[in-house]
């Protein structure tokens, strides 16, 4: 979820409020029309194939229609864009998005009852579609014929809906594109509507396709898909994955189920069709990008917080294990007991445990997050490496200026290795200097607990069941010192490292 560059969805619910308002039925002209609202109505409660919220909408305002008799009907699909009733009077009322509407219509209804052909007033009338389309309404077309196919209907008029655009929206986006994820609206509806939402949310310098000139070299250019058809939707899901995107899909529709199983990351919503929720692999309790913006974060702080300790526990095992094969090629006494390696593994594993309450540095949120083997198979190498170079000084130290005997030797070195593995969790943490970001509480409590445990076990009954003994005063400011040189080693290499990786991306 957290490595997520592109969030595609509806417009519908998402960027406007999902709650429909039917405004009005007009005539040709844009006036109120009874007539118009009749057989919008008529066509809603009669049709039984394909329950929608523009339907719902148009219900909500009552008609008296029970000496209406449906004969049959064509329903609803996302190629023809409308839907008919015939009655049994013979009559046939179709409803549907107003290109589709008007290219089955060979004559218009005039408000004074005459019909006329249409081509009499085409261009006034996709000028007036246009007009309301840019202003944020979303329009249907009503037509009617006495024929038994959608052929040579006559234009009555048209419904107007309106579906606010949410008062906070263009806020949530903005923060969307600050954590790097870009905005890609695929909607139903016609270029006038998709541009004017396109508008509210502040996506100034966009790019806008319609399903009619889809064409896949610009899908990565383009911010707004209007008039997309779901399969088209889906093309549009697989081309930015096969840009080596992120993708995220938001959806709750049937429509949404192949777009959903697509991407990257399918996201549906509780209120949405069976179908999309058990195809998405997470369902929201509310269509809202601000929850999703939320989510984001939630996962990238679970991320980065994973991979702090997939860093800390690759690169010390690394280092351990490296360490201990060399010393047992050449000391003639093992270089540390099995019972002191289990209490060294359980002390280094408690402040990266801690990790998972860490705090999270402000700017690491901004970016996607990726699983890079790679990178962490270097990390592994470099900082297992330097760590096990602190070893070998130790044992120099031991050997040849203490002039350590096993017993010592096993202690002393159990102490180097158990703080340096502590005290690094709070410079590999972050990747700034260490000192510049505020560590969370049970890491600092983690890691000094453990430095601080460890060299009063001797003081107790458990010090000789781990053969440990007290430190001396030679030891402990060497000890100080070779943390000083690792802490220091691993600042000027983490820098390095990470500055290289932000470069990569």
């Amino acid at each position: 979820f957290g490595q997520m560059n592109i969030l595609c969805t509806d417009k519908t619910g998402t960027i406007t409020s999902g709650k429909l308002q039917f405004d009005a039925a007009t005539d040709v002209d844009g006036q109120p029309s009874e007539k118009a609202h009749l057989y919008a109505f008529l066509n809603a409660k009669f049709q039984e194939a394909y329950p929608n919220p523009l339907d719902q909408a148009i219900l909500e305002k009552p008609l008296g229609v029970a000496d209406w008799q449906k004969q049959d009907e064509i329903p609803y699909d996302f190629e023809r864009k409308r839907l008919s009733v015939r009655f049994s009077s013979g009559l046939l009322i179709c409803k549907g998005a107003c290109l589709q509407v008007l290219s089955i219509c060979s004559y218009v209804e005039r408000p004074n009852g005459a019909v006329v052909p249409i081509a009499s007033c085409q261009a006034e009338l996709t000028r007036w579609i246009e007009q309301q389309s840019e202003a944020g309404f979303r329009l249907l077309a009503i037509a009617y014929g006495e024929k038994l196919e959608e052929k040579d209907l006559i234009l009555l008029g048209f419904l107007r809906f309106i579906d606010p655009i949410k008062a906070d929206i263009a806020s949530v986006v903005a923060d969307l594109q600050k954590k790097g994820i870009r905005l890609k609206i695929l909607t139903g509806d016609n270029r006038a509507v998709a541009r004017y939402a396109a508008k509210a949310l502040g996506l100034t310098d966009i790019g806008l396709m319609t399903g009619s000139d889809f064409q896949r070299s610009l899908i990565a250019k383009t911010d707004v898909f209007a008039e997309v058809s779901p399969a088209q939707k889906e093309k549009i899901i697989l081309e930015l994955r096969k840009a080596g995107n992120i993708v995220g899909y938001l959806g709750d529709g049937i429509n949404d189920v192949s777009a959903l199983h697509s991407a990257d990351v399918s996201i549906a919503v509780d209120s949405g069709a069976s179908a999309a929720k058990e195809t998405a692999d997470i369902v929201l309790l509310e269509k809202d990008l601000a929850v999703l913006k939320e989510g984001v974060e939630a996962g990238r702080y679970t991320f980065i917080n994973t991979m702090k300790y997939v860093y800390m526990a690759t690169s010390a095992n690394f280092g351990n294990m490296f360490s201990m094969a060399s010393f047992s090629l050449f000391l003639p006494f093992l270089p540390m007991l099995p019972i002191q390696v289990l209490l060294s593994n359980f002390c280094s594993d408690l402040p990266e445990m801690a990790l998972a309450s860490d705090r999270v540095d402000a700017d690491a949120v901004l970016h996607p997050v990726k699983w890079d083997l790679p990178f962490i198979h270097r990390f592994m190498w470099v900082f297992g490496l330097l760590n096990s170079s602190c070893d070998f000084l130790t044992m120099g130290a031991l050997l040849y200026w203490l002039k350590s005997n096993p017993e010592i030797f096993r202690a002393y070195w159990f102490y180097e290795n158990v703080t340096t593995a502590a005290l690094i969790v709070l410079v590999i943490r972050t990747r700034h200097l260490f000192w510049k970001s505020r560590p969370g509480k049970w890491v600092v409590a983690a890691v000094f607990g453990v430095v601080g445990g460890i060299f009063l076990l001797p003081f107790t009954p458990l010090g000789s069941l781990f053969a440990l003994v007290p430190i001396n005063f030679p030891f402990a400011l060497f000890l100080v010192a070779v943390n000083l040189f690792f802490v220091g080693a691993v600042e000027i290499a983490k820098r390095f490292f990470f500055h290289k990786k932000i470069k990569m991306q």
